[in-house]
């Protein structure tokens, strides 16, 4: 008598385990889903956006510009030590890995190359290569940074370092783009979890 008392409780706690896990899941609007975000300081309201749905193992990409939202891409990830492998259902060549480091996520292919060394301002020399174009990064020990790109466009500014972040702000007072800082690489790339 005792056994099947053990038996059926198990049974029971198994089907109110499951219960709760397909409520949790499907019992309201982004359950079961981790959003990221990436903000353009120069175009207030652009938002890119990650949707990555744990369920179902599928991803969205879209963007909110000037108050339209547009799905760039879509596909399925799986996930690993470092983070998520996105496979792009629109583009064979869109398949990126995404590290994922404590709420940030950012394409391991977009780090700048050079090394940032540590402290709040320091001497470094960044290069990238983005769709074609190319640029350089140049930060400075008096908290200042240049950066360069292949189209000719010059930027110029200040920054300053908290923990993983480097926030510039050009010459006209106006915001640029944050650095992330992950080992001692940088990308602008990075998207905050917020969901």
């Amino acid at each position: 008598m005792d056994k099947r008392i053990k038996i059926g409780a198990g049974v029971l706690l198994a089907v109110f385990a499951l219960g709760l896990a397909v409520f949790a899941y499907r019992g309201g609007e982004g359950r079961g889903v981790e959003i990221y975000e990436l903000t353009i300081p120069e175009r207030e309201g652009n938002i890119f956006r990650f949707a990555l749905d744990m369920g179902t193992m599928t991803y969205i990409q879209e963007a909110e510009i000037d108050g339209q939202t547009f799905t760039f891409d879509s596909g399925s990830f799986s996930i690993d030590e470092k983070g998520f492998q996105l496979y792009s259902e629109t583009d064979d060549v869109n398949s990126l890995h995404f590290v994922k480091n404590g709420e940030y996520i950012f394409p391991e292919q977009y780090l700048c190359q050079g090394e940032i060394p540590s402290g709040n301002t320091f001497e470094a020399l960044c290069n990238y290569e983005s769709q074609g174009a190319e640029g350089e990064i140049a930060f400075h020990e008096d908290g200042t940074y240049e950066e360069s790109s292949s189209d000719g466009e010059v930027r110029k500014g200040t920054y300053k370092r908290e923990g993983d972040l480097i926030h510039r702000t050009q010459e006209d007072g106006s915001a640029d783009l944050d650095f992330y800082v992950y080992g001692n690489q940088i990308t602008n790339s990075f998207y905050k979890k917020v969901k």
